[in-house]
């Protein structure tokens, strides 16, 4: 067998025993975080060429723990919210495109 996919294989095991060792509520925790995250967006189109567009996203503030990446005996915890805004404005160039037939 090659180092590397022993080394890939003994990676595999040590994810596999973290997400055993999860408790039940760090498991819950976890999806409630991704379970309220919310995101909205459109685009306008103001002509053939020319759109614009708005996107926004709110993720409430969660806290999750768990074992470290290098080390299982060190905790890391980690406790954040986010706001994110986009407005963005797109111009095509050139001819339009051809649909595929």
């Amino acid at each position: 067998m090659h180092p590397s996919a022993e080394l890939n294989g003994a990676k595999r095991a040590r994810n596999e025993e973290k997400k055993k060792t999860l408790s039940a509520r760090e498991r819950e925790r976890r999806r409630d975080v991704s379970a309220t995250a919310r995101g909205y967006g459109f685009e306008h189109r103001w002509s053939k060429d020319l759109s614009l567009g708005l996107a926004a996203a709110y993720v409430p503030e969660g806290t999750l723990s768990g074992p470290g990446s290098t080390s299982p005996a060190h905790t890391i915890e980690l406790d954040m919210h986010q706001w994110e805004a986009t407005f963005g404005v797109k111009y095509l160039f050139g001819e339009p495109p051809v649909a595929l037939k």
